[in-house]
């Protein structure tokens, strides 16, 4: 990438390689540290970080860091504005804000937005910007910090799309298997009922051709419940092999 003097034209081409490469990941994570890695490249951070909203809690949780020894410093920065309530307000407005580090250095807090909503924040300490630096500088990282963000957000509701199909075809299924045991237990009980009623006719019987013509249709019927058994052992292997190719 580029530095951050660089012309327009040139920051737009390298935002439209983040969102094709943001198209390749298979995974927020992955997602992350694209964000992480590409965002340092271009800012020219030393150190940079990237916090998520857990889903369940809304809690900021620390997903990367690079290198990774800046992760408790940046979490502890994040957490002294947490507390002071500064960090709600970023999220609310989304908007990106500096803050003086050590060294001569400067944090640039990058609220991830989302569909007006916060995904999370990432960290980036800098060298020192002069004041008319900085609003290209959080022009390009708020930019960046947005395709991430859509990009993760995506994932997620594509991730409980399919969660969502797979529990409606594992609930047709089940119906599906509700109908077949109701239909093939009707069918058993009528089979069962001929072969014993059968059976006990030809028991009885003092007619040899009555006996048997009684145990035929007992066989018949025996090698009906054969052939429904045999079709339900496939049934089963298929639906098996369902289950592990999906």
């Amino acid at each position: 990438m580029e530095s951050c003097d660089m012309p327009q034209e040139i920051a737009l081409e390298d935002l439209n390689a983040l969102s094709a490469d943001l198209d390749r990941c298979v995974s927020a994570d992955a997602m992350v540290w694209l964000l992480l890695m590409d965002g340092s490249e271009y800012l020219a951070a030393d150190g940079a970080a990237v916090f998520l909203c857990d889903e369940r809690t809304g809690d900021l949780k620390l997903a990367a860091a690079n290198p990774t020894e800046v992760g408790p410093g940046f979490e502890a920065e994040l957490r002294r504005r947490e507390a002071s309530g500064r960090l709600a307000e970023l999220l609310d407005s989304g908007r990106v804000d500096w803050m003086d580090g050590e060294s001569g250095a400067q944090l640039l807090f990058v609220p991830l937005m989302a569909r007006d909503a916060a995904a999370g924040v990432g960290l980036f300490r800098l060298r020192r910007r002069d004041p008319s630096e900085r609003e290209a500088v959080a022009e390009f990282a708020s930019a960046m910090a947005r395709q991430a963000a859509m990009a993760i957000r995506n994932l997620a509701l594509s991730d409980e799309r399919k969660r969502l199909q797979a529990q409606l075809i594992r609930a047709g299924r089940l119906a599906s298997v509700g109908s077949l045991v109701g239909t093939v237990t009707h069918e058993f009980n009528n089979l069962l009922t001929g072969i014993i009623g059968y059976a006990d006719f030809a028991s009885e019987s003092g007619n040899r051709q009555d006996m048997l013509k009684a145990l035929g249709i007992t066989r018949l019927a025996s090698e009906r419940a054969q052939t429904i058994t045999q079709n339900l052992m496939k049934y089963a292997r298929r639906g098996d092999s369902d289950v592990t190719s999906g």
